[in-house]
């Protein structure tokens, strides 16, 4: 429940096209195309299935750490 003073207050927050960008590439991209550069890269090295699904697995939470996080700095709050 919001407190009464702040019910009527409008709060506007909005990020810039850059710093959307950069959320996009390190929340989608990065561990999707880890995932699939491994799981290609297990496929030319070997024909078994378990070595490829481990390796995209591997190559999804390799691309989930390293990840960058971003800062309250980049958020405008109005």
């Amino acid at each position: 429940m919001i407190p009464g003073k702040f019910a009527h207050d409008r709060i506007k927050i909005s990020l810039s096209s850059g710093v959307l960008g950069k959320l996009l590439v390190n929340s989608l991209y990065l561990p999707l195309a880890m995932f699939v550069i491994f799981a290609w890269l297990a496929s030319c090295v070997t024909a078994s299935e378990i070595v490829q699904g481990s390796a995209a697995v591997a190559g999804l939470a390799l691309g989930i750490i390293r990840c960058r996080q971003m800062t309250f700095n980049d958020i405008k709050i109005e």
